[in-house]
């Protein structure tokens, strides 16, 4: 792991302690709630965005099911037939 983003990480983590969630929606960073961040941090954020977007995304898609578990769990909790 390179040191930014090692740097992107521990950052990520200590708002996440404090009570920070920051989320990527498109090229946008949502921060809830973001008067918990100072104007330092605020800065922070905006100087590694790029690098901070790309984080989130690869650790969101990291979260997300296969496609395979995907269907297992529609073929085990959906009834899609219709009824008769």
């Amino acid at each position: 792991m390179n040191s930014l983003r090692s740097e992107i990480v521990a950052f990520l983590a200590e708002l996440r302690g404090r009570g920070v969630s920051i989320w990527p929606d498109g090229d946008l960073l949502n921060i809830w709630p973001a008067t918990q961040l100072t104007a330092a941090e605020l800065e922070r954020l905006r100087a590694n965005k790029p690098a901070v977007l790309d984080y989130l995304r690869q650790r969101n898609a990291d979260l997300l099911p296969s496609d395979e578990a995907c269907r297992e769990l529609r073929r085990k909790y959906c009834n899609t037939q219709q009824p008769s």
